[in-house]
């Protein structure tokens, strides 16, 4: 078969799929020279073509193709052996457009594996030689390939597939044109999309719409064409956000021109949260990829949004933000409305290529449904480890576990896929109910570096790969014994939705801790974006905090914090003594460094701590505490001794129960010594004189529970 014999036959290919407004994937199976011919034979095509995979002349690396976003492509080219990263696949096969066509060439299946993926480098992790880096992902990948009957199989020594009868090639699948509807919207999906936004907009004010849909529905034309539509209605000050510019450039496309005196413009999250322009109207879109603790800072701050985001993209899932957000919108900001965008703008319904896509990537993975786990209990529910050889094979469990992942993260990729599955250092541990996995805890082994390699990674010029819990132990909190002893860190935990609170999070953390335990891991530990219901958990569970982030972690939004339990008496150890140092440095940073931190998280982190210095309150403190109580003594004069109450008053030894008002602000005012106005507003009380009268009602009541 000849170069020009492939491109003839994919021209057909093309023609039939345009009928129908389909597109599929074409797997090219053959040596590297009959790779290589079929690669140059597109010279001959007209179609927008696109090579993804440095193998191919011309082709782009994976991390280019985030550079298409927005733009549309016939045909994608992809080198098996130095393009097939999960999360370009998943980007750019959303750009491919009806008619369009994935052409995927590999080796034989044999060679193939025996290939060494160029993308082992991002699963490299130092102290594991690179063979262990495992093959599964593209093993799985192989045999859905093989199974999948709308692929198109082209093999070097065969003759091509015969096309003739195919109902896809004879367009009796067709779908037909799209009819135009008013405000050029392509499907009532969309149109009803648009008219949700201008309601926004028309209707009452803290009434935000959330529209949510696959990639290829239109959702960001749907922005643009509100926009466009208000501008006629009279709208004059419009925004845009979202977690990149490149992103909004379709929004922007199909806004149209912009009428005299009217504004369209892009700002970042921080922008807007930092300095809120007066407006009618802020469009927020991939909202997904947006922290949610900036999603809830726009809320407030914006009385009429509008929020757009992918469901399963290749950017991260958006299931995420849609459980966590719903939860939030159905608190703070009733009367809200949920819009599903269902109806394909770019190809057609039932697309094979999207099925498919969806399917090698998982990114409609979901947990087992809720009924057949509703009865799981501590009782009833086992212990195990998942051997991730086997779990290639289950692909209904592996959807199970990857759904639970997707479900419970703020943002899961399709490269997290592989990571699961090929990662050298990494173990996967579940607990079962009937043979449904209800929870599942992704680990990573880490550490036990000898001595001169911890001496590198302490003096910071040494960073090994993949070890991100033991070198911050080493290198942020100041103890080598993080990168000396055989730790293991927490990547991922999650429980199923309908099984929370019922103590099956904590049964697995204890198994883990078993298990690694007898072979001679030392200690357990895990780094996440810190909210109050987090640390809980993790302090219910026997772990101790070692470190606060002071920026925000990118994904959730969050400060990052750091937590260890030991498994052994030398871990053991280091959690003790690491755990005292923190609580020395964060009383003293929260005046600092930590001083805008959310007071509900510093609650946590104290509650969490050693006793405060009672004991070194004297009579004349005491005096002049309860001069500050009676209003004979200014704050400013008895801040030193009020300090140490409230540092007594609010960590473990010696907790004093008040409301979570007093609580929040002590330690506003008080510990992160925030002025007396910005503590004003987040109390909601009348200025200064507010604030003091609040605060000597609550130093009355700590002096009646604590003087001795």
């Amino acid at each position: 078969m000849t170069a020009a014999t492939f491109v003839d036959f994919l021209t057909r290919v093309r023609a039939g799929l345009r009928a129908c407004r389909h597109r599929r994937l074409v797997l090219c199976v053959g040596d590297g020279s009959w790779r290589a011919e079929i690669d140059a034979g597109f010279v001959m095509t007209e179609a927008r073509l696109w090579r993804l995979g440095e193998g191919l002349p011309g082709g782009m690396s994976p991390r280019q193709a985030a550079q298409r976003l927005g733009q549309e492509c016939d045909i994608l080219l992809v080198d098996a052996l130095t393009g097939l990263d999960p999360d370009a696949l998943g980007a750019l096969g959303g750009c491919v457009v009806a008619g369009g066509v994935i052409v995927l060439l590999t080796p034989p299946w044999q060679e193939w594996a025996a290939n060494v993926n160029p993308m082992n480098a991002h699963l490299a992790v130092a102290g594991w030689p690179e063979n262990a880096i495992g093959d599964r992902f593209n093993t799985r990948m192989r045999r859905l390939l093989d199974e999948h009957p709308e692929v198109i199989r082209v093999i070097q020594e065969a003759p091509l597939p015969d096309l003739e009868g195919s109902d896809w090639v004879t367009g009796e699948r067709g779908v037909g044109e799209r009819n135009q509807l008013e405000g050029r919207a392509l499907t009532r999906d969309q149109e009803s999309a648009i008219e949700a936004v201008c309601h926004v907009v028309r209707g009452q004010r803290r009434r935000p719409v959330v529209l949510t849909a696959d990639r290829g529905r239109g959702k960001s034309a749907a922005l643009g064409l509100a926009a466009a539509r208000l501008f006629a209605e009279g709208c004059q000050r419009i925004r845009v956000t979202a977690p990149s510019k490149e992103a909004v450039a379709t929004v922007f496309a199909h806004a149209g021109a912009i009428p005299e005196g009217a504004e369209l413009c892009f700002e970042t999250p921080e922008a807007l949260i930092d300095a809120p322009p007066p407006l009618d109207l802020l469009l927020v879109d991939e909202a997904a990829g947006i922290p949610t603790g900036q999603l809830k800072a726009l809320l407030r701050q914006y009385p009429r949004l509008a929020f757009a985001t992918t469901v399963h993209g290749y950017e991260g899932t958006g299931r995420g933000f849609d459980l966590r957000f719903r939860a939030y919108l159905d608190k703070h900001t009733r009367g809200w409305r949920a819009l599903r965008m269902q109806e394909p703008v770019r190809w057609g319904d039932h697309d094979p290529l999207e099925a498919l896509l969806f399917r090698l990537l998982l990114l409609d993975a979901e947990p087992v449904s809720a009924d057949r786990v509703a009865d799981a209990d501590l009782g009833n529910t086992s212990f195990q480890f998942l051997d991730r050889q086997r779990l290639i094979d289950d692909e209904a469990q592996l959807r199970d576990v990857f759904g639970l992942l997707v479900g419970a993260h703020y943002r899961t990729r399709p490269r997290d896929l592989r990571h699961l599955l090929d990662a050298p250092n990494v173990e996967l541990f579940a607990m079962q109910h009937c043979g449904a996995v209800v929870a599942i805890a992704l680990v990573s082994l880490e550490g036990g570096f000898e001595d001169g390699l911890v001496a590198e990674i302490v003096a910071g010029r040494r960073r090994p790969h993949g070890h991100l819990l033991a070198e911050a132990i080493a290198t942020h909190c100041g103890f080598a014994e993080g990168a000396a002893l055989r730790g293991a860190r927490v990547q991922r935990i999650a429980v199923h939705p309908a099984v929370r609170q019922r103590g099956l999070g904590t049964a697995l953390l204890t198994g883990i801790g078993e298990n690694l335990q007898t072979r001679g891991v030392e200690y357990l530990g895990a780094s996440f974006g810190a909210t109050p219901e987090l640390l809980d958990f993790w302090f219910r569970n026997g772990f101790r905090p070692l470190r606060l982030g002071y920026r925000h972690n990118a994904a959730s939004g969050e400060p990052s914090a750091l937590v260890l339990a030991g498994l052994s008496q030398r871990g053991r150890d280091l959690a003790c003594e690491a755990g005292d140092r923190f609580r020395g440095r964060f009383i003293r940073q929260l005046s600092d460094v930590h001083s805008q931190l959310d007071a509900h998280l510093a609650a946590r982190l104290l509650a969490a701590q050693g006793g405060g210095r009672m004991d070194a309150l004297g009579s004349r403190d005491w005096a002049d505490i309860e001069a500050f109580a009676n209003g004979k003594r200014a704050y400013e004069e008895a801040i030193v001794p009020v300090t140490d109450l409230v540092l007594g008053a609010l960590t473990a030894n010696r907790p004093v129960s008040m409301s979570q008002e007093a609580r929040l602000l002590m330690i506003r005012r008080v510990l992160q010594n925030r002025g007396w106005e910005q503590v004003a507003q987040n109390q909601r009380l009348p200025g200064r004189r507010g604030v003091e009268d609040a605060m000597r009602e609550v130093v009355t009541q700590m002096i009646v529970r604590l003087k001795p």
